[in-house]
């Protein structure tokens, strides 16, 4: 077991060098197709391009000349700073925060007591007394 450790490091290493993040990954999309953003490039012209137009053509979407990596991340970070710093912004968010947990704690609730009505319907004498006997029974039983 301990040479599985070593090589899953190993693993691993080979897998986080192959792949790269970037602070936008995975949160920007193709305001034509809605596909995702990937990054191309190196250094100061680093650019978040269509992964769709990249990869399918232009038959799946017409491509966007680029975002460079510094504007979007720009434009990103202004926008959280300006509107959702904000005390309001955050009042909002914390409401319909509590709100969606509520809700969920609610449905929980609810799928727990629709459950125990089901479990109360069950009658398990039946299995029981099955399970018991076979037990019982269990060296006298001829198996065909």
């Amino acid at each position: 077991m301990s040479w599985q450790f070593p090589r899953l490091l190993i693993e691993c290493s080979i897998l986080w060098a192959r792949r790269r993040k970037y602070l936008l990954s995975g949160l920007l999309s193709c305001g034509q197709c809605g596909g995702n953003l990937t990054v191309a490039g190196k250094g100061a012209r680093r650019r978040y391009y269509c992964a769709n137009h990249k990869e399918k053509g232009k038959a799946v979407c017409t491509g966007m000349p680029g975002l460079s990596e510094t504007d979007a991340a720009e434009s990103i970070l202004s926008g959280l700073r300006t509107g959702l710093m904000q005390d309001a912004a955050y009042e909002d968010f914390r409401k319909t925060f509590v709100e969606k947990v509520r809700a969920q704690e609610h449905e929980t609730g609810e799928a727990l007591r629709r459950h125990d009505v089901d479990l109360s319907r069950f009658d398990a004498a039946p299995l029981i007394a099955s399970t018991a006997t076979k037990e019982t029974n269990y060296g006298t039983e001829t198996h065909r």
